[in-house]
């Protein structure tokens, strides 16, 4: 347990470090973390680091999107109103925005995710054939 927790930290960090640089995804990452992945002692422990990282960088990633005007891919539209508020003046305010609406579609993604738990291996079967 504690490795998960290390690993997740870990993950954070660099998270944050590939969040602040513009047009850096986890995608760019994968194919470097894939051919280190002897470096974890289970494949676990790079589930969650990568997943940690992923997160971390969704969160981190509007701050020079708005900032900067540098967008990328997956938020160039939800960026224009930050950098708006940025013309304006009120860029920490837009990032808090940001920040707050992340959070509370983490946490109900969660949610969803717990409520609906029972019912993924019927959705899965339904839709198989498809």
């Amino acid at each position: 347990m504690i490795s998960f927790i290390l690993f997740s930290l870990f993950g954070v960090c660099i998270g944050v470090i590939t969040g602040l640089l513009p047009s850096f995804h986890i995608n760019n990452l994968i194919p470097l973390l894939l051919g280190l992945s002897f470096l974890f002692p289970t494949n676990y422990e790079l589930a969650v680091f990568i997943v940690s990282v992923a997160i971390t960088q969704v969160f981190v990633s509007y701050i020079p999107s708005i900032f900067l005007g540098a967008p990328s891919e997956d938020t160039a539209l939800s960026v224009l109103p930050g950098h708006r508020l940025l013309l304006q003046g009120r860029g920490y305010e837009a990032i808090t925005i940001v920040v707050f609406s992340s959070l509370v579609s983490l946490i109900m993604s969660l949610v969803l995710i717990f409520v609906l738990s029972g019912s993924f291996q019927w959705l899965y079967e339904v839709t198989r054939p498809y």
